[in-house]
């Protein structure tokens, strides 16, 4: 190769690499890049199984909050960790415990509520609760903790549960629920034993 078409090949060269570093340079190539190669190792490290946090509070709290998560959902971790640290100031009166969705325990316990998801937040055993200062009970089902429930919410009804009037008010929608619920786990074990049956009879 001459001497001439080597110095056009090192110019041409030299102009797609000026314009590659322009691309992602000034034109924000670079930084689009340097933000997905972070997602995605933020996506890998998020991925992996975590830790439930640790149970904490009395066993013979008056209060009892269950906490479920999926520990293979990475977006659970937030949210138990958000819950954590908004339950701690309570931690002398209250008991929480953090239990796995996928443990057979976790969906032993949760049979007959009305939970639709792999995260659920139950107090006292409710996850619809009535208070007084709401016309409609608080939903505590769902990954922002229900239905338009702030964290200001809970803590609200953690205190309130802590009360006479709250215990009284507790027992009464436990004893009502309990009823519901004991007709909704005869309902499913009806419905699954007739499916059973569907698929054992013959075809025809």
């Amino acid at each position: 190769m001459s001497d001439r078409r080597r110095r056009i090949l090192f110019v041409i060269l030299g102009m797609l690499l000026v314009g590659l570093v322009l691309q992602y340079t000034v034109g924000g190539g670079w930084t689009e890049l340097m933000r997905e190669i972070k997602r995605k190792q933020l996506a890998r490290e998020r991925s992996e199984p975590w830790e439930l946090p640790a149970d904490f509070g009395p066993e013979d709290a008056k209060v009892r909050i269950l906490v479920v998560l999926n520990h293979g959902n990475p977006c659970h971790k937030d949210y138990g960790e958000a819950l954590q640290t908004l339950f701690s100031p309570f931690q002398d009166r209250v008991r929480v415990d953090f239990q796995d969705s996928q443990a057979p325990e976790t969906r032993k316990s949760l049979e007959g509520h009305p939970v639709s998801c792999e995260m659920a937040l139950l107090i006292n055993g409710l996850n619809q609760i009535k208070v007084p200062w709401r016309k409609k009970p608080i939903l505590l089902q769902g990954p922002s903790g229900g239905e338009n429930v702030t964290g200001e919410d809970l803590r609200k009804v953690v205190t309130w549960a802590l009360t006479a009037e709250g215990q009284k008010s507790l027992k009464e929608q436990q004893a009502a629920f309990e009823a519901e619920r004991q007709r909704r786990i005869a309902k499913e074990k009806a419905l699954a034993a007739e499916e059973a049956r569907k698929q054992a009879a013959p075809a025809k």
